[in-house]
Protein backbone atom coordinates (compact mmCIF):
# COMPACT_ATOMS: atom_id res chain seq x y z
CA UNK A 1 0.00 0.00 0.00
CA UNK A 2 1.99 3.56 -0.79
CA UNK A 3 1.98 6.10 0.87
CA UNK A 4 0.33 9.48 -0.06
CA UNK A 5 2.33 12.52 -0.74
CA UNK A 6 1.89 15.52 1.28
CA UNK A 7 0.37 18.25 -0.23
CA UNK A 8 2.76 20.44 -1.99
CA UNK A 9 3.07 23.40 0.32
CA UNK A 10 3.64 20.85 3.41
CA UNK A 11 6.79 19.51 1.55
CA UNK A 12 10.33 19.76 2.37
CA UNK A 13 12.89 20.43 -0.66
CA UNK A 14 16.23 19.72 -0.02
CA UNK A 15 18.56 22.44 -2.29
CA UNK A 16 19.60 26.05 -2.11
CA UNK A 17 17.73 28.06 -4.99
CA UNK A 18 20.83 28.37 -7.20
CA UNK A 19 19.77 32.00 -8.39
CA UNK A 20 19.94 33.63 -5.28
CA UNK A 21 23.73 32.53 -4.90
CA UNK A 22 26.55 33.73 -6.80
CA UNK A 23 30.24 32.45 -6.90
CA UNK A 24 33.29 34.46 -8.05
CA UNK A 25 34.28 33.52 -11.49
CA UNK A 26 38.46 33.44 -11.17
CA UNK A 27 39.30 34.92 -7.96
CA UNK A 28 37.93 32.96 -4.86
CA UNK A 29 35.29 31.19 -5.94
CA UNK A 30 33.35 32.38 -2.57
CA UNK A 31 29.80 32.47 -2.45
CA UNK A 32 28.38 35.90 -3.04
CA UNK A 33 25.33 36.42 -1.75
CA UNK A 34 23.19 39.45 -3.31
CA UNK A 35 20.36 40.82 -1.29
CA UNK A 36 19.00 42.94 -3.63
CA UNK A 37 18.86 40.46 -6.22
CA UNK A 38 17.28 38.06 -3.86
CA UNK A 39 14.25 40.13 -3.16
CA UNK A 40 14.07 40.37 -6.81
CA UNK A 41 13.99 36.68 -7.52
CA UNK A 42 11.53 36.06 -4.52
CA UNK A 43 9.73 38.77 -5.86
CA UNK A 44 9.51 37.21 -9.37
CA UNK A 45 8.43 33.19 -7.37
CA UNK A 46 5.25 35.37 -5.85
CA UNK A 47 4.49 36.42 -8.63
CA UNK A 48 4.37 33.26 -10.37
CA UNK A 49 1.80 31.88 -7.65
CA UNK A 50 4.23 30.62 -5.23
CA UNK A 51 3.54 31.40 -1.82
CA UNK A 52 6.69 31.55 0.50
CA UNK A 53 10.11 29.85 0.53
CA UNK A 54 11.58 29.21 4.02
CA UNK A 55 15.39 28.71 3.89
CA UNK A 56 16.91 26.28 6.31
CA UNK A 57 20.31 27.01 7.43
CA UNK A 58 21.25 23.85 6.37
CA UNK A 59 19.73 23.93 3.13
CA UNK A 60 16.29 22.66 3.06
CA UNK A 61 13.52 25.18 1.95
CA UNK A 62 9.69 24.75 2.64
CA UNK A 63 6.95 25.76 0.48
CA UNK A 64 4.45 27.41 2.61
Amino acid sequence: MSKLKPPLRQQLVWGYPMSLFYTRPKEDRSLLFDRERELEEIERMLDSGLSLILIGPQGWAKLL
